[in-house]
């Protein structure tokens, strides 16, 4: 199997289009919270950059068995946070609990991953680590995590915001509204008019330009750098 970055593009602007409608009501319940991560989070959605950037996380060689995983809580820009396998298995571990559940309560779950299986989450707020199998290079582990597009001064003002609006907007909006939700996953028909659609964009919105980290003429380079060989 082999993505390129095209290719990928191509996936998560159908992704997004077809959940035009779940992400459009998220996007409401943001507006209507009003503290300020609520207000960035609503912004990037408008303007394209949810589950816009993407992490390619490769593994091979020693095993990290259940017992030796590393256990982290994601940054904020894993607000909503889309996981995409495509070669070799891995365990999601995780520590899980409701709001009226004590932290030294919550449920430890763990469940494989293996290539083509996609989860969406909150990582953000629990939790989690990953096993990996001792493999060679041929049967490595390859995963796409696909997070909001925030620029590092975004960033910065949710973590260092005086009045935590990150745990209130995860708290009060996005971890209820995604909960008992299912992103819908794009047919080949979607993937076609969202490759059409791309081909007629000759311009970047305007967020890209400003805070693109190579020129734009460079895209195409940028886009088999992708490859997934």
């Amino acid at each position: 199997m082999m993505v390129r970055g095209q290719e990928l593009r191509v996936f998560l602007e159908a992704v997004r289009v077809v959940n035009a409608g779940l992400f459009g009501e998220m996007r409401e319940r943001l507006e209507e919270q009003g503290c300020p991560a609520s207000q960035l989070f609503a912004q990037c959605i408008a303007e394209g950059r949810h589950l816009a950037d993407c992490a390619i996380q490769v593994h091979w060689g020693d095993a990290v068995p259940a017992e030796s995983v590393g256990w982290h809580t994601d940054a904020p820009n894993s607000a909503v946070h889309m996981a995409i396998s495509v070669f070799g298995k891995r365990v999601l571990h995780a520590e899980l609990a409701g709001s009226e559940v004590a932290i030294d309560a919550a449920e430890k779950r763990a469940d494989a991953q293996t290539a083509g299986d996609v989860y969406v989450a909150c990582p953000a707020t629990f939790s989690h680590g990953v096993e990996y199998m001792a493999g060679e290079w041929s049967d490595r582990m390859v995963a796409i995590q696909c997070r909001f597009l925030l620029s590092f001064e975004e960033m910065t003002s949710i973590l260092l915001h005086p009045d935590c609006s990150f745990e209130r907007t995860m708290m009060e909006v996005i971890g209820p509204f995604m909960q008992g939700r299912q992103l819908i996953l794009p047919d080949m028909e979607a993937l076609q008019d969202a490759e059409r659609c791309l081909d007629q964009k000759h311009e970047l919105p305007l967020w890209w330009k400003s805070h693109a980290c190579v020129a734009i003429e460079a895209g195409r380079e940028a886009g088999r750098a992708c490859e997934i060989l």
